[in-house]
């Protein structure tokens, strides 16, 4: 048994008395069940990263390509307005 383990029995607080008197003790099914959801946490993040990374440049792609068409419309019309 771990150290902290031991530290939690003998905590001066009766409620973690109690919890680490009541906890099992971890089993390699429970350090599989952790790593599994972390490592789809972790793939949830990533996924929300790229996701904002793309969101951020199609934002200033379409900010260029509303400047170049509020351009072309200027262009347009000082054109007409020449002739």
């Amino acid at each position: 048994m771990g150290r902290w383990i031991q530290q939690l029995r003998t905590s001066k607080y009766d409620h973690i008395k109690k919890a680490a008197a009541n906890a099992q003790p971890m089993n390699q099914e429970h350090l599989d069940s952790y790593y599994r959801d972390r490592v789809v946490i972790e793939n949830n993040i990533t996924s929300l990263e790229n996701s904002f990374k793309k969101l951020a440049d199609l934002k200033q792609e379409f900010k260029y390509l509303s400047q170049d068409l509020g351009d072309s419309d200027n262009s347009v019309s000082l054109r007409a307005g020449d002739g």
